[in-house]
């Protein structure tokens, strides 16, 4: 009889712990999908070609100071109007969002160590309590979404930057030269 309560405790001991770990591998899963979302948002911010959008925001910085400091009369040409209502545009957002860059780069790399530390203590049992677990993977999933809600759209406006820019620099350039002229 005693031995079949030992057994029978060994089972009930050994069924609770496989529930644990099982339990343990989904949300260390969970995790890593994070993980990958924000490896993803990382790759993606690499692939900006920041020090030409620098260089680019440089010499139209440059020349949209030349035209806010002199008066002109632009053409009636509705083509050069839209190349430089564009340009314009190009100036304005690299402005904002070469500003924000940096901070871009910050938030993906904080929530990537925040992911890294959460499944490291959830690995070592640092964090036991279920809800305590699922709250800090709800916590960094919202992050996650966050970033990628606020990101993923300013990673391809600044990428449709240079393609707006070599369309109409020339025509704009063109028409600063005949102002000093």
């Amino acid at each position: 009889m005693k031995r079949i309560i030992i057994i029978t405790a060994l089972v009930c001991v050994s069924f609770l712990y496989s529930c644990v770990n099982k339990e343990t591998r989904i949300k260390i899963d969970k995790i890593d999908s994070l993980l990958t979302q924000i490896d993803s948002l990382s790759l993606q911010l690499e692939q900006v070609k920041i020090d030409s959008l620098q260089l680019v925001y440089s010499v139209v910085k440059s020349n949209i100071e030349f035209f806010q400091n002199n008066s002109f009369e632009l053409p009636d040409d509705k083509n050069f109007m839209r190349d430089f209502g564009s340009y314009g545009l190009v100036g304005k957002n690299l402005k904002r969002l070469l500003g924000s860059y940096s901070k871009m780069n910050t938030d993906v790399e904080y929530s990537k160590t925040q992911l890294i530390n959460l499944r490291h203590d959830i690995k070592k049992e640092l964090i036991i309590s279920s809800d305590t677990i699922n709250r800090y993977i709800i916590d960094e999933a919202a992050a996650v979404n966050d970033i990628k809600v606020n990101l993923l759209p300013k990673i391809q406006l600044l990428n449709k930057q240079l393609p707006l820019y070599h369309r109409t620099h020339n025509s704009v350039e063109n028409f600063k030269n005949k102002l000093e002229n």
